[in-house]
């Protein structure tokens, strides 16, 4: 008799398979049943032997088992680790030369985190403060199961990272320009105009040009 091998992902259940096949060309008597005896069980990532013993009733409940020749070959039961995706959010903004970075470290829903499950989480957590982009990191330090138990080697952890995106700061500058002629009066004509340059932490603005023009008038009694 030849006990079955299996997988089984961990799902914080004990695990066990009752199933085996006849290797011989007799069977057991079809009027006869089968009760498992001892067979194993396992919970967490790891692999035990399958193995157990059979006994033999027959049609009046009598262990018959010592009229049967039963030799035991034993396969393997196997628990994997429980594949989960931890996927951070993306967020955005315009730049303003403060930080952006994620401060509640809230992830989407975790469909594959069993049910009573608890996680923690530390950085690093990426931020930003210049136009650019960078992932919204973080790592998963541990798994907790419902009575506070570490389970995290029972889970093959990965990661979705969102992004975390500072926009350029849209700005409209136009030069401004001033002409006045007042009667008896000297006028000047200024012209000047702005622009924004870049820095590290801000943008400034830097005076470009100062135009001035000065000519001299005088009232003509008009």
């Amino acid at each position: 008799m030849l006990t079955n091998s299996s997988e089984h992902v961990y799902d914080d259940t004990d695990y066990s398979d009752n199933s085996y096949s006849i290797t011989s060309h007799y069977n057991i008597v079809e009027t006869h049943t089968v009760k498992i005896i001892d067979a194993p069980t396992i919970k967490y990532v790891g692999s035990v032997s399958n193995k157990f013993t059979i006994e033999i009733f027959d049609y009046s409940n009598t262990n018959v088992s010592s009229n049967y020749d039963i030799t035991y070959e034993y396969g393997n039961i196997v628990v994997t680790k429980r594949p989960v995706i931890f996927k951070t959010k993306d967020l955005e903004k315009e730049y303003d030369g403060t930080v952006l970075t994620d401060t509640s470290h809230q992830l989407k829903e975790i469909p594959d985190l069993i049910k009573g499950h608890t996680y923690k989480i530390e950085g690093p957590f990426n931020e930003i403060t210049n136009v650019g982009v960078v992932e919204n990191t973080l790592t998963v330090i541990d798994i907790l199961d419902s009575s506070k138990k570490s389970v995290i080697e029972n889970y093959d952890i990965q990661y979705e990272y969102g992004n975390l995106t500072i926009h350029q700061r849209k700005i409209t500058i136009e030069s401004l320009s001033i002409s006045k002629i007042l009667a008896s009066y000297s006028v000047c004509i200024l012209t000047y105009s702005f622009h924004f340059s870049y820095t590290r932490d801000r943008y400034s603005p830097v005076l470009v040009s100062i135009l001035i023009t000065s000519p001299w008038f005088t009232n003509r009694g008009t």
